[in-house]
């Protein structure tokens, strides 16, 4: 029998009591649950992320104190490999006294780890990494970054709270919603509206449509977190510097003696292949010159 007619036959229950739930409704719960679901993975989630990156900077640290130098300088002898092998291809391919190379600074070909670092060392390491400036804007995105952002620090700003709880969490997301401003990430802000809207304490007054829509974008939104996190445990543990912290978590510190002896007998390879490339460039470069003087 049909709710319908179990209520007819009911007159106890008053029809006004009756409330048939929309198709919108039913989707915005199911919605819902699917929301809180995700959150709640998110943050475990988030938890092994943050303790991945804890244990392997540590393990970093300790890596670094033991083979550091020897794979800097490793990493220099490599470099000078590669600069050497240029030099002499172009050498030989030389045509002419005009096209010999005039005589070029040569590095120093290695130096044991813990030495002093060779003159002109520091001009070879890489330039230290600068704050990406953010990206420039046509004008009508740039007018609707800025239409959205000062609605949004109109809406959200801590001093319209009714509450400390309330201006905790105004806070925190207006310091977010400057920071989007300032990267000039449009996404961002349109993504921090749609929070403050499920946020704002009238927003269970709003149409279903206008719920179903956010709680629709707020389920890709996780969605795009969870994946992203997966991602990046997946890089973490994919890295050699994980598969070495495993081996080190059984071992102990053995596993890092093995690797400073590799490392040892990388740089002594490396070296004499360097010494070698040398001697055949400044023999090809006194054969060359001296033909060409004849």
């Amino acid at each position: 029998m049909s709710q319908s007619r179990d209520v007819e036959a009911r007159p106890d229950v008053p029809r006004s009591l009756v409330r048939v739930q929309a198709p919108e409704e039913r989707e915005y719960g199911r919605r819902l649950r699917q929301i809180a679901a995700r959150r709640r993975r998110l943050e475990v989630l988030q938890t092994e992320v943050a303790v991945l990156r804890e244990g392997l900077g540590r393990f970093q640290v300790t890596c670094d104190a033991r083979v550091g130098d020897l794979v800097a300088e490793l990493r220099r002898v490599r470099r000078a490999v590669a600069e050497y092998e240029r030099r002499l291809e172009r050498l030989l391919f030389a045509v002419g006294a005009a096209a010999l190379p005039e005589d070029e600074e040569e590095p120093v070909p290695f130096a044991r780890a813990g030495a002093e670092p060779a003159p002109g060392a520091d001009a070879e390491s890489p330039p230290p990494e600068e704050r990406p400036r953010p990206p420039r804007l046509d004008e009508s995105t740039e007018a609707e970054l800025k239409r959205l952002y000062f609605d949004l620090a109109k809406r959200c700003h801590p001093d319209f709270a009714r509450d400390d709880a309330e201006r905790g969490r105004r806070e925190g997301l207006m310091a977010r919603i400057n920071d989007a401003f300032r990267a000039r990430d449009l996404p961002a802000l349109a993504e921090l509206g749609r929070e403050a809207d499920a946020a704002d304490p009238d927003f269970g007054a709003r149409p279903p449509r206008e719920r179903l829509a956010w709680a629709e974008a707020e389920v890709a939104r996780l969605d795009e977190l969870l994946a992203g996190l997966k991602e990046e445990a997946a890089a973490l543990r994919r890295g050699d510097l994980h598969r070495l912290w495993s081996r080190y978590q059984e071992r102990g510190s053995r596993v890092l003696d093995v690797l400073e002896d590799d490392l040892e007998a990388r740089l002594v390879a490396e070296g004499r292949r360097l010494d070698r490339l040398i001697a055949a460039y400044r023999r090809t470069r006194d054969e060359r010159r001296d033909a060409a003087v004849v």
